[in-house]
């Protein structure tokens, strides 16, 4: 039974597109099944409770994320988990049909990401930058 976020609310806020970002070594399977909603290896890594597909709202969003948590954590699991760098890919998400809901971790970062607990097929997904680092990531 999948655990649920305590901090989770919903909004009238319309988000047209969305961005998710993935280690590049998935993407080819994310293009032919889709995005799944499960818990994947970062967010085993950050203790996330719910399989969901986690999401940011704007490219400003995800460059936060690759900036701050996401980097302290690639940055410190990297060691243990891989040889090198990760390579990432930005994904872009076509959010029409999608109910998402926001999380609500704290007051900065209200509004910065959200989750989705169905599948977004492979047409709704587009890939919009290939081999990010995170000293690369710039938009």
């Amino acid at each position: 039974m999948m655990n649920k976020h305590d901090n989770i609310f919903t909004t009238n806020k319309v988000i047209k597109f969305a961005y998710h970002i993935t280690e590049s070594k998935n993407v080819e399977e994310i293009l032919r099944n889709g995005l799944v909603p499960k818990i994947g290896k970062l967010s085993l890594i950050i203790n996330e409770p719910v399989e969901a597909i986690y999401l940011f709202p704007e490219l400003k969003d995800a460059k936060y994320a690759m900036s701050d948590w996401m980097n302290e954590v690639y940055q410190s699991e990297s060691k243990r988990l891989v040889e090198g760098e990760v390579s990432l890919t930005l994904l872009k998400i076509n959010m029409k049909g999608y109910p998402f809901k926001f999380i609500d971790s704290d007051e900065f970062y209200l509004d910065r990401e959200f989750i989705v607990y169905q599948p977004i097929l492979s047409k709704d997904i587009q890939v919009t930058i290939t081999d990010l680092t995170m000293a690369s990531f710039k938009i």
